[in-house]
């Protein structure tokens, strides 16, 4: 696909309310060579995420304990952060410093690989639908337009199976390389911001 054969370029964005001043480095994956890959995986780790999250509900129910984390807005925080304020009668600010840059490889392959292995198997234990089917869209600049389980996809359909879909992230995070300069770099270590998966790769 001609819209897609270009390596993403980095940038970095300073970041003025730090002293010093410090960067945030970004990729720019909007039409580089893996933004289908990795847009797909984004939508398929959402309904991970989702899955993941009924099961944590679940379990709280019998021992009380929340295991889920993750938010979709930033509104918990805001919220958190008011009754802070309040209880302390102080004005407080908080950041988060390094999120992306302090993923490995091998830990995030170890901690999906685990989490999709586990959500795979309550939905076969279950014998609901295991196979993720994603949707193409017909605006120009979005790709797919979602995921969704499916017992038996179309013959056309692009779906992802358990282990495909550990493979797929495997060969994402191993095949991330961007241009600066006239040089190509590849991303070794950590996950760079700006590509579409990244995301859902840093909460799960």
């Amino acid at each position: 696909h001609d819209d897609f054969s270009k390596l993403p370029l980095i940038y970095m964005t300073p970041k003025f309310h730090k002293d010093p001043v410090k960067f945030r480095f970004i990729v720019a994956s909007n039409d580089c060579s893996n933004k289908p890959l990795s847009n797909a995986i984004s939508k398929s780790l959402k309904r991970i995420r989702i899955d993941r999250k009924y099961a944590c509900e679940i379990s709280q129910k019998f021992d009380g304990v929340n295991k889920y984390w993750i938010i979709d807005s930033s509104q918990p925080i805001i919220d958190c952060i008011v009754r802070l304020n309040e209880k302390h009668a102080m004005k407080s600010t908080f950041d988060f410093t390094n999120l992306y840059t302090s993923l490995p490889h091998n830990d995030i392959i170890h901690s999906l690989s685990a989490m999709i292995t586990d959500v795979f198997a309550r939905r076969n234990k279950k014998g609901k639908a295991d196979k993720l089917a994603l949707y193409t869209s017909k605006k120009d600049n979005i790709i797919w337009t979602k995921a969704n389980w499916v017992y038996k996809p179309k013959a056309s359909t692009f779906y992802f199976t358990k282990e495909s879909l550990i493979n797929s992230i495997k060969m994402q995070l191993d095949s991330t390389y961007f241009v600066f300069g006239n040089k190509v770099f590849q991303q070794k270590e950590r996950i760079p911001m700006g590509t579409d998966d990244g995301p859902e790769i840093a909460n799960l």
